[in-house]
């Protein structure tokens, strides 16, 4: 009988019918889930941005539009003169709360708490010659409270003009 020397071990081979997998594969498999996850949180977080902005934007067109109804609601010889006033509005709920208001450009003292502030600023000049008053109604949106200077800083803006016979 002759015997075999070498007492090695028989090599195993992976074959089709051992299952499991291997570490290389859980680590490629996790990296693409991985991969894969964080662009969906991305857009996610995005998209809830974009949400925000227009929200707020489309806030910023309702107050500016309901101020020119507002003007053209009455006469133009009772109520359009040479004017510039400051308004600033909260925005709550999907509802308006005026919160302070101010003529001419002098700085208010806000309250730190509110968080969707807009400022709108109605300027109306008179033009006696032709009989017309220009409306310029600004609203600036995106607020966010500086404590340091004791305001608000506006990040975007809107700006709507008309004109006004005052016959």
């Amino acid at each position: 009988m002759k015997t075999n020397n070498n007492d090695t071990k028989p090599k195993r081979d992976r074959s089709r019918h051992e299952k499991g997998a291997t570490l290389t594969e859980v680590l490629v498999a996790f990296s693409i889930i991985t991969f894969v996850m964080t662009t969906i949180v991305g857009g996610i977080i995005r998209q809830q941005a974009t949400v925000k902005s227009t929200d707020e934007r489309n806030a910023a067109v309702l107050l500016a539009e309901m101020k020119i109804e507002e003007l053209f609601k009455f006469p133009a010889d009772q109520q359009l003169d040479n004017d510039k006033f400051q308004e600033y509005i909260r925005y709550v709920n999907g509802g308006f709360e005026q919160i302070a208001t101010s003529t001419g450009t002098a700085p208010l003292s806000m309250d730190d708490k509110w968080t969707k502030v807009l400022r709108r600023v109605t300027e109306i000049k008179r033009d006696l010659m032709r009989q017309m008053a220009t409306i310029s109604i600004t609203v600036q949106f995106g607020s966010k409270y500086n404590k340091s200077k004791g305001q608000y800083d506006f990040s975007n803006t809107i700006t709507m003009n008309t004109r006004r016979a005052l016959l």
